[in-house]
């Protein structure tokens, strides 16, 4: 008889199970398991890979759920009531009691389409509760009533939990009311590790489980509990254990070692250990093989036939405004795409015509046309919220797409295929991601799911999977390290995978440190590893969200979404979709329609600078209309052309910065290219050196002449994917859509080397030569590992565009927007350093005239930009609002009597000069004394309420400071760190102008003068480290790239290895550094400094203040820098950084660099 395993966890039970579902069915398949069931603890998520792995294994699925259940008992043991207590919510991870989880639950296995409905309402009514999910016992019986599910007694259900207790009679009481609900669909689970004791999975346990059955009359199935494939896997479980229990791992309670996915005679084998244990005869172990075996049969549930999985499930055309007919959806969209087109006057166009005829007809046998009414009306819903909304991606080279107003850019204008976007080839549902207004996006949600009912949407979830860090502290709480040992760990790791844990501490400069010392933290780094993927949550998606039929609640469990109370499914993002995969005729998702509403803070920009330009000028900007806002604007390209594009999304970071100085960009499809061209494949490739050259006045080199038309744009050299389909067209003779297909299968190692063959024949019998194919295929092949798709590259230009014209025309109202939303890469401080140096006044904070929003402010003739109450550390919107409303104020007790802030904020707001026009002689450090009085006597009225107060011999308390304490002002470094400390912007004065003495004592080359600087030249550097990168290179090598704000602009910085193993410590440990270097030079304006050593500014400047600039000069001079080897934690918790004996300089905010993935920070 084969086996079947009927309870087991994968990588989706986060911080329980350790293996994914497709190593699991592989196991399966490999040990003689027929059917395998996936029950993951509280959710769904993992069903559809288990699908797909199983499918893929030749093992059949069954599909359930391992829930907690409320205890049936009235009088609950001990055990019971303190799980029920924790499960109001997490304990401390540090201090406090560890989590004590709810005590009871039980497997659910779905039986039949209607049992799998049950099972779903189930999972989502458990997720109701606050704190952790629990199921009530009148919702297993709403719910239970009509069948189809299966009812799994195992170890930690209630009645087995009594025998664990030697109570059978207590056992035999608790198992009477599953029977009342479950009825004959109820099973008791007898699970052996082969461990002694009483303890879950031990042999007397399942053999008492037997006999319980037995009297009871319930069948009894055995199961291994499984949370891991393979045996030697049970050390992660510990680890997840004590990350999931916030307590070390304990010796006396680590998992058995024996929840690995047996093999079908060790199965057996249990079976007939835990008979004979029950002192039974060996019939009866057959007879438990039988009634497992019998189990499994009972779940006939068919995930494709009764969770309809692999078809579309499209919202029903009412829903759209469509007719019931089956012509009727694609008649509306028709006509709504023929409406405008006469609405913009081009309904006599024969080209457009054509391409509209063409699009609906694919959109037709496709099925899709109830897909685009939902596009365009979420867009129209978008639009009357008065939020920007814009298609990315593929879709914006859809004439359909732009006629619905979801795509700005014309396809026509720009040459975009709707081929990339969809053809009747496609195997999976077209993918339309539309940006949005950042801060508006939960407005949107809700506006959709009002729109088409939350019985058909919800937001997608996504996994959050154990990465290094993470992975570090969880791997480090196991071992029961220090938290601070922890916290230096983790902190010094860059944000890589858990997998590369090892490899980053052997060849990481700045890791050396840890390196050293290794061998201290035991298996800290082989845990840690271990735990790479592994689920240790699941969080809400970030954009996307799903609209299906009325069927949704039926096929898929909902949860509240952390943020906004939406309900968000228990699906992974990639599984909602049809799951269609190249190769194969069956998908596996759930057929919904996807879309990704992405929360773009540069639309949120953009709609706010628009909005103050109206405010203070009554001229309403329409961003869209090209005839007011032109794309080709000639100031805007200048100062991309120039490189000035701080705050233009997408054109802002040093690299696209050096690109753009390289290719002088004049036109719009220019800034396209330079987008498509600024991404690790084409840079690694070569591809922007080449047509860099082509554009300096080398001759264009095109394989064959029939392909000029295709490359002519791009001067010959292979850009974009649009570009790849028409070349594969040219040269094979296929249409557009097989030469998509065909461009997808490059990405496919099992169909390359078919298609390769392919393209070979069919260009020979087209007649072109070897040397063209060999040419061509090289290019068209390179395209497998990059690419970037030309329509998604015009969705990214538009706002870039956009944003550089308002740059250029109206510079503090797009100074106001970025700094409101923060869009892009840089901190607020750097936006204002470049605000400064365009002449864009920032004006202080000030009580009187700040709000909660960045506002322009007429300043000597000029508009400027007033500081926001909101920049403020921890002041609250009420606090905000009551500043506002109440104003003006006089003195600092007028506004601490009618505004009531808290003495924090009141003293940041002092410490930063929002009070300095109203308290006339007070300076900053009488009024932090005033502040103390006043909260001092504030207090003492509270306390003394309702009491007769004594009598005052003299002046006291804020009356004693109103004539001031004749203490000093506050120095203008002092105040440059109480800003960047309080609202992380040294808005007064930038922080580099108070180091000026000692850089020109030291001959620093500012940024200004290094545009002068020949190449080669040996220079000094200094500056705020902004922005730190360590981006893929065409070597392989790393090489980290900085960029330092100066006063007087920006300087790039290049460090390779060999300059970074005695840099790269003082690079991520330091804000303020100097570097020595040589300038290099590519673009014709703008020079970069390659780095041979770097130093410590901050350190630097107490040495000179110290013992003098000789001491300075011989730091300098020695051959390499080497800061020391902290033996601990450094201020701020940064490993690595000594406090000097003299007080600091500025302190700098947490967040004045950009830093990507591959560094720390």
């Amino acid at each position: 008889m084969p086996a079947v395993h009927l309870h087991v966890a994968s990588a989706f039970s986060a911080r329980f199970g350790v293996s994914r579902p497709v190593e699991l069915a592989r196991r399966a398949a490999e040990r003689g398991i027929a059917a395998l069931a996936l029950t993951d603890r509280d959710t769904t998520a993992g069903v559809v890979r288990h699908v797909r792995a199983c499918r893929q294994a030749g093992v059949r699925p069954i599909l359930g759920v391992d829930l907690a259940v409320e205890p049936a008992d009235p009088a609950p043991s001990p055990a019971a009531k303190a799980g029920t207590a924790a499960a109001g919510g997490r304990s401390p991870v540090r201090g406090g009691a560890h989590v004590v989880e709810h005590p009871h639950r039980i497997t659910l296995l779905a039986t039949s389409r209607s049992g799998w409905a049950a099972l779903c309402r189930l999972v989502s009514a458990a997720h109701l509760a606050d704190g952790p999910p629990v199921i009530s016992w009148a919702c297993l019986r709403e719910h239970a009533a009509d069948g189809g599910l299966l009812a799994l007694l195992g170890p930690a259900s209630e009645p087995v939990r009594e025998l664990r207790r030697g109570r059978a009679d207590a056992a035999e009481r608790l198992l009477a009311p599953w029977i009342g609900v479950f009825g004959t669909q109820v099973r008791l689970e007898a699970v052996t590790h082969c461990t002694g004791g009483q303890r879950p999975g031990s042999l007397r346990v399942a053999a008492r489980t037997v006999l319980l059955g037995d009297r009871a009359g319930v069948p009894v199935v055995l199961s291994g509990a499984v949370r891991y494939a393979d045996p030697g896997q049970h050390v992660l479980a510990d680890v997840l254990d004590a990350a999931r229990l916030l307590r070390p791992v304990d010796g006396r309670a680590v998992d058995s070692g024996r929840r690995w996915l047996l093999d079908a005679a060790s199965m057996r084998e249990a079976a007939h250990r835990i008979v004979a244990a029950a002192g039974l005869g060996e019939g009866r172990a057959l007879r438990l093989l039988a009634d497992t075996w019998a189990a499994g049969e009972e779940c006939a549930l068919q995930p494709h036939r009764d969770l309809q999985l692999g078809r579309a499930h499209l919202p029903e055309p009412h829903t759209v405004g469509a007719g019931p007919g089956p012509g009727a959806a694609g008649a509306q969209l028709r006509a709504r795409c023929e409406a405008e087109l006469v609405r913009r006057g081009r309904h006599r166009e024969r080209r457009v015509l054509e391409r509209l005829e063409d699009e609906l007809a694919v959109i037709s046998a496709t099925g899709y046309p109830v897909y685009f009414l939902v596009v365009d009306q979420v867009v129209r819903d978008v639009r009357e919220m008065g939020v920007r909304v814009a298609a990315r991606g593929s879709a914006a080279g859809s004439l359909v797409c732009h006629l619905l107003g979801a795509a700005v850019a014309d396809p026509l204008e720009h040459g975009l295929l709707f081929e990339r976007f969809l053809t009747p080839r496609r195997l999976d549902m077209p993918d339309v991601d539309l940006d949005i207004e950042a801060h508006r996006r939960l407005d949107v949600y809700h506006r959709v799911i009002a729109r088409f009912g939350p019985e058909r949407t919800a937001v997608t979830g996504i996994a959050q999977r154990y990465r290094a860090r993470q992975a570090l502290r969880a791997a480090g709480l196991a071992l029961g390290l220090e938290p601070d040992v922890v916290d230096e760990v983790t902190k010094a790791f860059p944000h890589v995978r858990a997998s590369g844990i090892r490899a980053a501490l052997g060849e990481l400069p700045e890791l050396r440190f840890l390196a050293r010392r290794a061998e201290r933290y035991g298996r800290l780094w082989e845990l840690a590893e271990g735990l790479d993927g592994a689920v240790a949550g699941y969080a809400q998606h970030p954009c996307g969200l799903i609209v299906t039929d009325a069927t949704l609640l039926e096929r898929l469990p909902v949860q509240p979404a952390p943020t906004g109370g939406i309900p968000m499914v228990m699906a992974d993002k990639d599984d909602v979709e049809l799951g269609r995969t190249a190769g194969e005729d069956v998908g596996d998702g759930f057929g919904c329609i996807k879309l990704d509403l992405i929360g773009m803070r540069a639309l949120s920009a953009l709609a706010y600078s628009v909005r103050e330009v109206a405010r203070t000028t009554g001229r309403a900007l329409d961003l869209d209309d090209p005839a007011s806002v032109p794309l080709q604007d000639p100031l805007a390209l200048a100062m991309v052309r120039a490189s000035d594009t701080i705050g233009v999304p997408g054109l802002e970071s040093p690299g696209q910065q050096e690109l753009l100085s390289r290719l002088v960009p004049t036109t719009a499809g220019d800034v396209m290219t330079s987008i498509a061209l600024f991404r690790p494949g084409p840079v690694a490739s070569g591809m922007p050196a080449a047509l860099v050259r082509t554009r300096r006045g080398a001759a264009p080199a095109y394989p064959h002449s029939d392909l000029e038309p295709v490359l002519r744009e791009t001067l010959g050299v292979t850009v974009f994917h649009e570009q790849v389909i028409e070349t594969i067209a040219t040269v094979t003779g296929c249409d557009l859509a097989l030469a998509e297909e065909a461009r997808r299968a490059l990405g496919d190692p099992a169909r390359r080397e078919r298609l390769a063959a392919w393209f070979e024949t069919a260009a020979e019998q087209r007649g072109y030569d070897q040397a063209v194919r060999s040419a061509v295929w090289s290019t068209v092949s390179s395209f497998a590992n990059y690419g970037f798709c030309k329509a998604h590259a015009a969705a990214l230009a538009v706002p870039a565009l956009q944003a550089a014209w308002l740059r250029a025309h109206f510079p503090a109202a797009h100074v106001a927007g970025v700094l409101e939303h923060e869009p892009g890469m840089w901190p607020a401080r750097v936006i204002v350093a470049d605000a400064r140096r365009h002449q864009v006044p920032i004006l202080p904070l000030d009580v009187n005239h700040s709000t909660g929003h960045y506002e322009l402010e007429r300043h000597q003739g000029v508009w400027g930009v007033r500081m926001a109450l909101s920049a403020v550390h921890g002041i609250t919107a009420a606090e905000i609002q009551r500043i506002v409303a109440s104003r003006p104020y006089t003195s600092l007790p007028d506004l601490w009597e009618r505004a009531r802030p808290s003495r924090p904020v009141t003293d940041r707001l002092i410490a930063v000069g929002a009070l300095d026009r109203i308290t006339g002689p007070l300076q900053r450090r009488d009024l932090l004394l005033q502040a103390a009085d006043l909260h001092r006597d504030q207090h003492t009225r509270d306390a003394t309420d309702g009491q007769l107060p004594l009598p005052a011999t003299g002046p006291t308390g804020a009356a004693a400071t109103a004539a001031g304490a004749g203490l000093p002002e506050m120095t203008d470094l002092e105040k440059v760190s109480a800003e960047l400390l309080h609202l992380g912007v040294d808005v007064s004065s930038h922080l580099m102008e108070h180091h000026l003495v000692l850089l020109r004592e030291l001959g620093t080359v500012s940024a200004r003068r290094l545009a002068d600087v020949e190449a080669g030249t040996t220079v000094l550097v200094a500056g705020i480290r902004s922005s730190t990168m360590a981006p893929p290179t065409p070597t392989g090598r790393r090489a980290l790239f900085l960029t330092l704000d100066g006063t007087d602009g920006m300087v790039d910085v290049a460090v390779f290895e060999d300059a970074q193993e005695h840099a790269a410590r003082t690079i991520f440990t330091s804000g303020l550094l100097l570097v020595r270097g040589t300038v290099t030079r590519r673009g014709s304006r703008r020079a970069s400094v390659t780095a041979t050593a770097c130093w410590d500014l901050t350190e630097l400047a107490e040495l000179r203040r110290d013992r003098g600039l000789a001491a300075v000069a011989a730091r300098l001079a020695e051959q390499l820098p080497h800061p020391a080897d902290p033996p601990g934690l450094g201020a701020g918790g940064e490993p690595g950084h000594r406090p000097g004996p003299h007080p600091p300089g500025p302190t700098l905010p947490r967040r004045t660099a950009h830093t990507s993935p591959g560094v720390p920070g």
